[in-house]
């Protein structure tokens, strides 16, 4: 059986890399999804004084882009970070996410 040379070997290792980032990101982004449909499916807007419900649901919208967005640059650094030559770039953007979490 032949085997892989060690360029291509390393070359889809780092492929799968990314693509498990990608992944963890998507799910992660799923899951807030989830939970924020939840928590608006429990609190309908079709009643008579709905104020509360569609106060929560923009507040719920408006966490759950925070997130998304937050999950989106921590997996784009974190993807970077698994290249040598653009580490720094990675790191950076990592650190803008956490003070973008702070704010």
């Amino acid at each position: 059986m032949p085997s892989l040379s060690s360029d291509l070997a390393g070359a889809l290792q780092h492929a799968f890399e990314v693509l498990l980032i990608a992944g963890c990101a998507w799910f992660l982004r799923g899951i807030v999804r989830v939970g924020g449909d939840t928590i608006i499916a429990q609190h309908p807007t079709d009643a008579l004084d709905n104020y509360r419900a569609r106060s929560l649901r923009t507040q719920i919208t408006v966490i759950e882009r925070i997130v998304t967005i937050l999950i989106l640059i921590l997996g784009i650094a974190s993807a970077l970070m698994t290249f040598p030559q653009v580490r720094a770039i990675g790191a950076s953007l990592l650190a803008s996410a956490g003070l973008a979490g702070l704010v």
